[in-house]
C-alpha cells in the first residue's frame, strides 16, 4: 500500500480530510475504488468485469501520463527529505477487496502527491508559480475520480457491453 503524505493529496483519499480547493467538485480516492470494484464484480462475465474497469480506467490512464509529464520536469533534483514533517496515511482501507485494475488510480494520486511534495521543495524550479501547478494538477487527478458514478451508470445500464 502507498502511503499519501501532503495535505493537498490527502484531500484526495476521503472526504473526512479538509478540502484544499473549496470550489472544485471533489472526487475521492475510496468512492472511486469502491463503487468501481463493486460495479465491476457486479458484471456476470470476466469480459464483461474488463470492459467495465475499462471505463473507469481510462480516464486515470490519460491522468498518469499528464501528471507523469509535470514531474519530470523536476526530474534529476535530489528527493531527500521529500515528505518530511509530513504524516503519512493509506491511500485506501487495509481489508477491502478492490479490483486490481483501479488501483491505478490509486497511482495517479501518490503521484500527484509527490508533485505536490517537489513544488513545496523546489519553488523556483519552473518559472509557473507552485500553487498554479498544484492546482492543475488536482484538477487532472480529480477528474477521473469524479466520474466513478457516470461510469456506474453506464456499466450497470449494459450500454458498455453492447456489440456493433
Amino acid at each position: 500500500m502507498q502511503p499519501i503524505h501532503t495535505n493537498e493529496a490527502k484531500s484526495l483519499i476521503s472526504e473526512t480530510y479538509p478540502v484544499v480547493y473549496g470550489t472544485l467538485k471533489r472526487g475521492t480516492l475510496r468512492k472511486f475504488l469502491h463503487d468501481g470494484s463493486s460495479t465491476v464484480f457486479s458484471c456476470k462475465s470476466i469480459r464483461q468485469r474488463k470492459s467495465a474497469a475499462t471505463l473507469f480506467t481510462s480516464g486515470v490512464d490519460a491522468a498518469l501520463k499528464k501528471v507523469q509529464a509535470i514531474v519530470d520536469k523536476y526530474a534529476g533534483l535530489p528527493t531527500d527529505g521529500l515528505f518530511d514533517g509530513c504524516e503519512p496515511q493509506p491511500a485506501y482501507p487495509d481489508g477491502m477487496i478492490y479490483w486490481d485494475d483501479l488501483l491505478r488510480a490509486v497511482d495517479l494520486v501518490a503521484l500527484y502527491d509527490h508533485l505536490v511534495a517537489l513544488t513545496y521543495k523546489y519553488p523556483s524550479h519552473l518559472d509557473e508559480s507552485p500553487k498554479a501547478i498544484r492546482k492543475a494538477a488536482m484538477i487532472v487527478t480529480m477528474r477521473p475520480l469524479c466520474r466513478v458514478r457516470r461510469a456506474s451508470r453506464i456499466a450497470n445500464s449494459g450500454r458498455a457491453f453492447e456489440q456493433g
